[in-house]
């Protein structure tokens, strides 16, 4: 069975063959219905001159030896086959772009469309053409930011490395360095391993430093550099545990690739995360390094197995010689070392450069 092609050049002598997963108005069969190998297909009736003008990939091609260079026997026409990777809606848009066919294109497009045109760009080589389209569509996206999905930034990613937007592909590249475990490719989203390597070794160079920075807290509490005090020390050592124990950052030590870490969550969490206040004799704290002073004129008692009150409910020994009279509280915190760590993290974490990783797609032109 076999439907009418969507005419893009009614005079065209190209016939551009999409193979789709889905059923679409313009499909038509290359195997009988029954065959369950048959995919269905789109036909778009092209011209080749027009194609090889705006693509550079089809003027290489219709240039090359490949049989797509040679018109068929069976309807004359050149066949260019394309696998089931592309959007159809995307695809018909470029290619009337391509074609000049520019009454239907529309204004502006959602981010699922205009990632999939950015696919259908990058595959055909033809920024040049596109450019006028896609300095409106950009301006119109720009004012949306949206990113709730890993896959809504590889969206991004895609579209500001097509389009050659620097300002988007460098805050959706720190987005995905910081905001995900692993930044993978998205199926259907044609991202450059290139970049995706990057992502992940500056993520994982991020986290490494995060935490070096807290297991060397760690050691200096246990080296006796921080705190002023046995009982100071442990109770910054026993908190700074079990907050890295709350983001899998102890017990055991995370090594790269990180898979379980987000960076995002991690620091965001860490500067919420509610210290405990230390108070201690007056006598075992330095002078500076505590404010108020508590006077205690009775301590709660609770009884032993005797039935003697053996302790005080502070701690202390209910020895008049042994409990202290007076507690200060400590200034001693690991407030300033934890958020020194994280500001660290949110501000060397740096997204990609657009110039690094794009030839210049645009002829002498800049997207904004």
């Amino acid at each position: 069975m076999s439907a009418k092609p969507i005419v893009i050049d009614r005079k065209g002598d190209t016939l551009v063959i999409l193979t789709t997963k889905d059923s679409h108005p313009g499909c038509s069969y290359s195997a009988p219905n029954n065959d369950p190998d048959c995919q269905p297909e789109i036909h778009f009736l092209c011209s080749k001159k027009h194609l090889a003008l705006a693509s550079q990939r089809a003027d290489r091609m219709f240039d090359s030896g490949f049989k797509e260079a040679t018109p068929e026997r069976a309807d004359g026409l050149y066949h260019w086959k394309f696998d089931a990777i592309f959007d159809p809606t995307a695809f018909e848009i470029v290619l009337k772009i391509i074609h000049g066919k520019n009454r239907d294109i529309p204004q502006a497009v959602d981010v699922q469309l205009l990632a999939g045109i950015s696919a259908v760009v990058d595959d055909l080589e033809c920024h040049d053409v596109l450019w006028f389209f896609a300095k409106r569509w950009l301006a119109v996206l720009s004012q949306v930011n949206v990113l709730k999905t890993q896959k809504d930034v590889a969206q991004r990613i895609l579209i500001s490395f097509v389009f050659h937007d620097p300002v988007m592909f460098e805050a959706s590249t720190k987005t995905a360095i910081t905001g995900y475990w692993v930044f993978t490719q998205t199926p259907g989203l044609p991202i450059r391993p290139k970049i995706l390597n990057e992502i992940q070794k500056r993520r994982e160079k991020a986290l490494a430093k995060l935490v070096d920075g807290l297991y060397d807290i760690e050691r200096k509490l246990l080296n006796q550099k921080l705190g002023c005090n046995p009982g100071c020390r442990a109770m910054l050592l026993g908190t700074l545990i079990q907050i890295m124990d709350e983001y899998d950052l102890y017990s055991p030590r995370p090594a790269k690739p990180f898979y379980s870490l987000d960076l995002k969550t991690i620091t965001k969490s860490m500067g919420k995360f509610q210290l405990p206040e230390y108070y201690s004799p007056l006598n075992e704290s330095p002078i500076g390094d505590y404010s108020g002073v508590w006077s205690i004129s009775s301590y709660p008692s609770r009884l032993s197995s005797q039935g003697r009150s053996s302790q005080s409910g502070w701690g202390f020994s209910n020895s008049e010689t042994e409990a202290p009279q007076r507690l200060v509280q400590h200034h001693c915190s690991l407030r300033g070392s934890i958020d020194s760590l994280l500001q660290t993290a949110e501000t060397e974490v740096k997204g990609l450069g657009l110039a690094e990783y794009s030839p210049c797609q645009f002829s002498n032109r800049d997207i904004h």
